[in-house]
């Protein structure tokens, strides 16, 4: 627990649960993945969760929200370029 990995193996879950429709799953695997980087210090990728979260929103058609998580995300980690371009 609380290691990258662990947030790894939620993203990547995630991701799978995105993918075949179930957004309720998406949602709680991306959120759980950003808690653990968050308490692994893992900023980059607690990040990048943060964009999975608002793909969720975006895709909802929640774009305030979608710009919000996508604005925290490079509040996070501002020193990868591809992040701060999304």
């Amino acid at each position: 627990p609380n290691t990258k990995l662990h947030g790894d193996l939620l993203r990547a879950h995630g991701a799978i649960e995105a993918m075949t429709g179930k957004v309720t799953g998406a949602l709680r695997d991306y959120q759980r993945a950003h808690d653990v980087f968050q308490a692994a210090g893992e900023n980059r990728s607690r990040a990048m969760a943060l964009q999975d979260i608002g793909m969720i929103y975006l895709e909802a058609g929640d774009y305030d929200r979608t710009l919000a998580y996508y604005e925290q995300s490079g509040e996070v980690f501002s020193d990868d370029k591809v992040i701060t371009l999304t």
